[in-house]
């Protein structure tokens, strides 16, 4: 009898949150920022049991509501420094949180994650009101079937991003491409954010020079973000006139994309 391997599942969660489902059905949650997100597909006391939450950096959005998930079903926690700290700090155990930073790679029920270089910030404040804070991460997520995956989180763009595309050489990147989440803190007055980490052009570029088969851009609540339009506008040239031919899968909210390395 000829076996047949599944493919990957990535269903997208709005902002940066994804639940990735291998080929093998091991769940991986990452980013899930969903109890205060009115974008989210579900709420936490919906989701489906997860066997390893990966959070990018210590932001609202990112970190979300890993410590409620993490205590409820005791799963795998891997995450930077001050992250663990914050979850410590809100009950979870913290033998089930696997602290890292850029190049120690982890393994985990046959799953690995090497965390890389990643150009952002993270802080956290702990209930007593200290202060953590520590590098934010982006990972390669080894799966069983051979796809590699990018997780971006919220970087911003740099030249080694050619390097990494050259060491990792990911199959399909989860690429941050708007600022939907810096949209909700504009000051009445005075200085405001107006571009998050990554223009279009820039993510654009990340996405060229980590030499992507496949993009699922991300941290945005709508298909309607103009950001968004933008930056698929872009790759789309961009293939046309440089090369190689990314494709660009946009999720509506909630919606899955089927991938394995074997498809491209």
């Amino acid at each position: 009898m000829k076996f047949i391997m599944m493919k990957n599942k990535f269903q997208f969660l709005s902002y940066a949150g994804y639940i990735l489902t291998t080929s093998r059905n091991y769940r991986i949650l990452i980013d899930p920022f969903l109890d205060g997100n009115p974008r989210a597909p579900f709420k936490t006391d919906a989701l489906e049991r997860p066997d390893l939450i990966i959070a990018t950096h210590g932001a609202w959005d990112h970190v979300g509501d890993t410590a409620e998930i993490a205590k409820k079903w005791g799963c795998w926690v891997i995450c930077p420094d001050d992250v663990k700290f914050l979850l410590v700090d809100q009950g979870v155990m913290a033998e089930k949180i696997t602290a890292t930073a850029w190049g120690i790679t982890i393994e985990v029920d046959g799953i690995r994650v090497k965390p890389i270089e990643n150009h952002h910030r993270s802080t956290v404040v702990l209930s007593d009101g200290r202060i953590a804070s520590s590098t934010p991460l982006s990972y390669i997520i080894y799966l069983e079937d051979g796809t590699r995956v990018y997780v971006a989180g919220d970087t911003a763009v740099f030249s080694d991003m050619k390097l990494q595309g050259e060491l990792y050489r990911p199959h399909i990147g989860l690429i941050n491409v708007c600022s939907d989440a810096i949209e909700n803190e504009v000051i009445p007055e005075g200085p405001k954010v107006v571009i998050g980490e990554m223009s279009p052009y820039e993510a654009a570029l990340c996405s060229h020079w980590l030499n992507l088969d496949t993009v699922l851009p991300c941290h945005y609540q709508t298909t309607n973000n103009p950001q968004l339009k933008e930056y698929v506008s872009i790759m789309e040239s961009m293939s046309h006139s440089e090369g190689p031919n990314i494709r660009v899968v946009v999720l509506e909210v909630g919606e899955t994309f089927e991938y394995s390395c074997d498809m491209s």
